[in-house]
């Protein structure tokens, strides 16, 4: 039956091509808009790993970037001081720019500010690939996101210029899937302060509950407490992060209907055009004794095998634009955010193949229903 469909396919290769091209175009899609979903999914769960162990305390009224609300001291002393509080490490963000002064509006690099003592314990999850952390006493020392010494070429002691100040690449992060880290640099509270002309007041708290101690509990204590911040707990982090996915979802489930819809349609004409030039075939086996399901299963099999061609197709020219784009996202923001895995490419592939099986199954089951006298009367 395998040998026989191989046969069929063979017999009108423009048809059979052009029928594969229409279903790997989809596929093709999918394969590229699944690995950037891929990445964003990966991103989102090391996300909500880092916010289980984390409490987020902002002001209540900012303009969303860390530093851009300001919480008072006896505030931020206050939550320290909380029972089952272990640490409230102040930290603010602001824009990186480009290497000596160079225009760079990325919107994947930052400059985030943390006390420098704190940063072995802050970014404990984190490794790094080479120095070490920042330390009590450092004010002009840097860490370096992997991605972000990818794109400037940056090593180990290197000075390197960033708003103006000069620093020392003190640490380098190995590659992490959290993006922001990645492509940004950890500087010491105080320079970032100096360098944006913050207030100590303009911070963003992370809040690090005691071991045993319930995160949940602890953040409604702070929302209770003190009227002028909003805490973030780790279960609504991660409601919120979750949230960040459904958009890329959405449009992969869009594209996967489209290519069903285009594959399908080119499939079931191919399928279609083939019984109808084999229908004197098509009777002649069922007038020496082939059952129905045995002519259902060939043109089945035909389909499916339509199907894995197009899907290895589409998947191979896929991988291969993602190959491309990672290049230019990597030159251009230091990061990859395609990311093809062995799930994606399994179930392009299996759609591929469903979607050419189902697509046949109409017309395989007019083939095995013709009857034998009449299709040995089709000229």
């Amino acid at each position: 039956m395998f040998r026989e469909a191989l046969r069929n396919i063979n017999r009108r290769r423009v048809r059979t091509i052009l029928t594969v091209l229409g279903i790997s175009i989809g596929i093709i899609a999918l394969t590229v808009m699944g690995s950037l979903s891929e990445f964003m999914n990966r991103m989102v769960e090391v996300s909500i790993q880092d916010a289980r162990e984390i409490i987020n305390v902002q002001p209540k009224f900012s303009l969303g970037a860390p530093g851009s609300g300001t919480i008072s001291l006896a505030t931020q002393e206050r939550i320290r001081n909380m029972p089952d509080v272990e640490n409230a490490i102040p930290f603010v963000v602001t824009a990186l720019g480009g290497r000596d002064g160079s225009e760079d509006q990325s919107a994947f690099s930052g400059m985030a500010g943390f006390p420098p003592e704190d940063t072995a314990y802050r970014f404990r999850n984190v490794e790094l690939q080479s120095g070490s952390f920042l330390e009590s006493g450092d004010t002009t020392a840097i860490i370096v996101g992997n991605g972000l010494a990818l794109k400037y070429n940056l090593e180990l002691g290197e000075i390197v210029n960033f708003r103006g100040q000069d620093f020392l690449v003190k640490g380098i992060f190995k590659p992490y899937e959290g993006m922001y880290i990645n492509n940004s640099v950890i500087v010491p509270i105080e320079t970032v302060r100096h360098i944006s002309l913050l207030p100590p007041e303009s911070v963003v708290l992370n809040v690090i509950p005691r071991e045993g101690a319930d995160p949940e509990a602890i953040a409604a204590r702070i929302n209770e407490e003190n009227a002028d911040v909003k805490a973030l707990s780790p279960m609504a982090a991660e409601e919120q992060a979750s949230r960040g996915t459904i958009i890329f979802t959405a449009i992969v489930l869009g594209l996967a209907i489209i290519s069903l819809v285009v594959g399908g349609v080119a499939t079931v004409n191919t399928m279609v055009m083939a019984i109808s030039e084999r229908t004197r075939e098509i009777g002649l086996k069922k007038a020496i004794g082939a059952p129905d399901r045995a002519i259902l299963l060939e043109y089945v099999t035909e389909a499916a095998i339509i199907g894995l061609i197009a899907g290895v197709v589409g998947l191979v020219v896929g991988i291969a634009a993602t190959i491309g784009l990672n290049s230019l996202t990597t030159s251009q923001f230091g990061v990859q955010i395609f990311r093809v895995t062995f799930r994606l490419a399994a179930l392009a592939v299996l759609f591929a193949v469903c979607l050419g099986a189902l697509a046949g199954l109409l017309p395989a089951y007019r083939a095995a229903r013709l009857d034998p006298v009449k299709a040995l009367r089709t000229q």
